[in-house]
């Protein structure tokens, strides 16, 4: 048996290593493209400087491309298997496949405490230290003064602002507190907003569209088509370099959510991102579960046919956390609890198939 393990033990690992190495490399290339190369080059940055920044990129690469690996690796190994008739030799040898899985199983479940190291702590940290790099490349627009996911605070005026996204000066699904005694009082909600910048007196000039405001010592909100024009200082967020959300460690989302609570703020983005990071670091688990018995029923030894079925399985599982991170503003949406649909829903279908292939074969 052990010989059986290790042989399959071997490929497993082989093909892991291979599918990571691919799906890592199209990622990193991506990334490159999207945030390095033209801020690189716009700065004649040196070649040590662009491997510093493409480094600080792949442990944030590696959260996405481990569960593929996995996936993909279950898929074509238990495939071929299938293909070649060694899944019966191994069958008339009494080997269920229960005990066959065992051992990949086991690799799954050490890849999932392999990306919740990497996801709740390296990710995060090496994704602040690339835009603190960015940064100090002189890289000084709109996303970097008031980027999205995070809470800004700005004490002179009284105000703590959330923006959920942004693209160029538009943004959308945008919160303004207004402070009082350290506490919220009043909440002006917007699905989008216009800014304009003031770069000589250093101030923001945001524009309110479809939204409403909500005075907590009223019982009724207030709706309107465009509100009141706010001008926000952001010297000083400019030189805080504020970190979003999503580039949090798990330690400091808790701190974050604490501090908010405190405030009397809506903390629904922060669960998110806490239940995110969570959710998503027992994907390897979910993906093997389905990916070996999908692999037994492809029955074909060619590459690309693993390769369809783990794309497709992957855009579905990551559907449900774009929409959880659209509805991240959205409290009775309940987005954090969303994240945990597909890895339920993975490893329920993956158990049952799992069952069902052993007992054909038996």
């Amino acid at each position: 048996m052990k010989t059986l393990h290790w042989y399959l033990m071997r490929q497993i690992v082989a093909t892991l290593v291979m599918t990571v190495g691919v799906f890592a490399g199209v990622l990193l290339l991506a990334s490159v493209i999207k945030e390095v190369l033209g801020v690189l080059l716009n700065q004649d940055a040196d070649l040590l400087l662009v491997a510093r920044a493409i480094g600080m990129l792949i442990p944030f690469i590696l959260v996405f491309a481990l569960p593929i690996g996995m996936l993909t690796a279950a898929l074509l190994v238990f495939g071929r298997l299938s293909a070649d008739q060694e899944l019966t030799a191994m069958r008339a040898s009494g080997v269920s496949l229960l005990s066959l899985a065992s051992p990949v199983l086991l690799l799954s479940a050490l890849m999932c405490i392999v990306c919740a190291l990497v996801n709740l702590d390296f990710a995060p940290r090496a994704r602040q230290a690339f835009h603190r790099l960015m940064f100090d490349l002189g890289r000084s627009n709109i996303g970097l003064i008031l980027p999205p996911g995070v809470f800004h605070d700005f004490s002179q005026a009284g105000l703590t602002v959330y923006i959920g996204g942004a693209s160029g000066n538009e943004l959308s699904d945008v919160s303004i507190y207004e402070m009082d005694g350290g506490r919220a009082v009043r909440v002006s909600r917007a699905a989008r907003a216009t800014l304009e910048i003031d770069p000589e007196n250093q101030v923001v000039n945001v524009t309110l569209f479809d939204g409403h405001v909500m005075d907590f010592s009223e019982e009724l909100p207030f709706y309107f088509g465009e509100g009141p024009r706010l001008e926000l200082p952001y010297g000083s967020q400019a030189r805080e370099r504020r970190v979003a959300l999503a580039n949090m460690s798990l330690g400091e989302l808790f701190n974050q959510r604490n501090d908010r609570l405190a405030q009397g703020l809506d903390v629904t983005p922060v669960n998110f991102q806490i239940h995110s990071k969570v959710s998503f670091s027992f994907a390897c688990i979910g993906f093997t579960l389905i990916g070996i018995p999908l692999g037994l029923q492809t029955h074909r030894r060619e590459t690309r046919i693993g390769l369809f079925v783990a794309l497709l399985l992957m855009s579905v599982y990551y559907g449900f956390f774009i929409l959880g991170e659209a509805w991240e503003t959205r409290p009775e949406m309940f987005p954090h609890l969303i994240v945990w649909v597909p890895n339920f829903l993975f490893q329920a279908i993956g158990a049952w198939l799992l069952f069902r292939a052993d007992h054909r074969v038996r």
